[in-house]
């Protein structure tokens, strides 16, 4: 077998990673098994979208044909669940790409393809070291976290964690024992040693985290492209032309999918000739595997309580509760024009004008009566049993993943304690503010606030606390809140908010990990979801470290 030569791949082109006439790109896996990309026709057209085969054996350098797909001998592999993950890509690959559509969703699949089997390949490569590093460092944390543990009168767990210290380099076990001791040093009220001591273990699980997230992520792309998709083209078109409302001959004449979201699909659609729709609308769907467990139908008259009260919001048209027709409930919503300058995370243009426009627009909404607003219980329940309830759901949906980490259990014990602080303010909160969310007019100001699907009664602080890692790089958080405070918001302490952002990454981090469960176990197929579990995962771990021990830190109190 020649032996492969990884190259660095360009931004935006495919990655060489062989000496070779078919320029084919080989992922080497354990067990001599091997998963090929091979890109068919004309080298101009792989940096836009090759088509592909995946092929395996013992035998990198036979050229299959273009359009075949192999299966490798995946029996033997057993790093990271690769198993489900390779026959996920190929099963994607076979349905997307062939035969191939001329249109941005395809690259997106094959792009989101390479990057999960990138991740694999980079996670197994540097795991053994990463482990070892990490193993070292929590060996030089015994002497202080056994001597806490003594002093405890836990014994048995001191003496259990040192022989299995000195016995074997074996990291999954000994971070077992490590949740155990993080519970006993946080449930017995620790002191300024016991503190410092959860804030070193913290660090070291976001040392391990970051190692593998950078690791991860010099292998692997961002795509942003926007993904055309056409599966829904015929049944919408039958159901519009069919609808009561509908006196004219309504057609489609473009469908273009926005990217975004794990529990519903989002569309715009480009009309012709409909005598009650507008040429441009939103359809929201429900996706079959629904990872946040959100109804389309609360979000619906969530959003016509919003747009009465003349928030920047898209007015609602239409709902249907049908889930025959598109796969799941859908509902059809004003278009408005507007440019999407972010995602979740990062802003790609900022501007202070848009940061007090929405500084506005969340004082407005937060100060709107609740008695109209649709909840999923006959009466709005107290804050903190709402999120000690929800912490509760999410703690055991975490557990289901079967993941060990000591900084994962002390989040949960950690949110679940500070939850009295959260009976302060009440108001209509969106609960997924970011720039992923968000519709920016030519003016720098808000044009609309999207995806209502997780909204709520519920305090204040979360809105705040999910939009500071927008609001600061809009302009000084300072600033941010008083601008928010002199549109007639209430501020909340300083405590709420970093509640909030902590909760933020956990409960994406929570949610992630549990669609890794669900993918290996066959339960869902969403490509998005896949790479998500693959690339990002480590990242938000690392996140939900580093908010920890900024908490924990003594100067961390409630105040502004």
């Amino acid at each position: 077998m020649r032996r492969s030569r990884r190259l660095r791949r360009s931004p935006g082109r495919w990655r060489r990673v062989r000496d070779s006439s078919d320029d084919g790109s080989i992922l080497d896996l354990p067990g001599d098994t091997w998963l090929k990309f091979h890109p068919a026709g004309d080298q101009r057209t792989t940096r836009h979208l090759p088509e592909f085969c995946i092929a395996g054996g013992d035998d990198p350098e036979s050229k299959p044909h273009a359009g075949q797909i192999l299966s490798p001998p995946l029996e033997s592999v057993t790093v990271d669940n690769v198993h489900r993950y390779l026959e996920l890509v190929r099963t994607q690959l076979a349905t997307t790409l062939w035969p191939l559509p001329e249109h941005a969703h395809a690259r997106t699949v094959a792009q989101h393809c390479i990057d999960i089997a990138d991740g694999i390949a980079a996670r197994t490569r540097t795991a053994p070291e990463i482990d070892a590093k990490t193993f070292a460092a929590y060996t030089n944390l015994l002497p202080e976290l056994t001597d806490a543990l003594d002093r405890r009168g836990r014994i048995e767990l001191s003496r259990a964690i040192t022989e299995r210290a000195q016995t074997e380099a074996d990291l999954p076990a000994l971070r077992t024992l490590i949740c155990d001791a993080v519970q006993a040093l946080f449930s017995s009220s620790p002191d300024t040693t016991d503190t410092t001591l959860l804030i070193d273990i913290l660090r070291v699980e976001r040392e391990t985290s970051q190692a593998i997230h950078e690791a991860v992520n010099r292998t692997v792309e961002t795509s942003e492209a926007t993904s055309e998709q056409t599966d829904v083209h015929d049944p919408l078109t039958t159901y519009l032309q069919r609808h009561p409302h509908e006196q004219g001959q309504c057609t489609i004449d473009a469908i273009t999918e926005i990217p975004g979201g794990y529990s519903k699909k989002t569309y715009l659609v480009e009309l012709h000739g409909s005598s009650w729709l507008p040429d441009r609308v939103i359809v929201r769907s429900e996706k079959q595997f629904n990872v946040l467990g959100t109804s389309l139908e609360t979000e619906y008259l969530t959003l016509q309580v919003v747009a009465d009260a003349g928030l920047p919001v898209a007015t609602p048209y239409h709902l249907e509760t049908d889930p025959t027709i598109l796969g799941g409930p859908f509902a059809l919503f004003q278009w408005i024009e507007g440019s999407i300058i972010g995602d979740i995370d990062t802003v790609r243009a900022p501007s202070e004008t848009f940061g007090r426009s929405m500084a506005r627009a969340m004082a407005q909404l937060h100060s709107l009566p609740t008695t109209d607003v649709p909840t999923s219980t006959e009466a709005p329940v107290a804050p903190s049993r709402q999120m000690a309830e929800l912490l509760d759901t999410y703690r055991r949906k975490w557990e289901s993943t079967g993941i060990v980490s000591p900084a994962v259990q002390l989040a949960y014990d950690w949110l679940e304690s500070a939850c009295p602080l959260l009976d302060g303010h009440i108001g209509l909160v969106h609960c997924d503010l970011g720039c992923h969310n968000l519709l920016v007019a030519p003016d720098g100001e808000v044009a609309a606030i999207l995806d209502w699907e997780m909204a709520k009664i519920g305090n204040p602080a979360q809105d705040l606390g999910y939009f500071y890692y927008t609001a600061v790089q809009l302009l000084p958080w300072d600033d941010f809140l008083a601008a928010y405070e002199a549109e007639g918001g209430t501020v909340p302490s300083r405590l709420e908010i970093s509640f909030f952002r902590l909760w933020r990454e956990l409960w994406r981090l929570t949610n992630i990990s549990h669609a890794k469960r669900v993918i290996e176990a066959g339960e869902a197929d969403d490509i998005g979801l896949a790479r998500a579990s693959i690339c990002k995962v480590d990242e938000l771990a690392a996140r939900v470290e580093g908010l920890l021990m900024e908490i924990l830190q003594p100067a961390h109190t409630p105040a502004r």
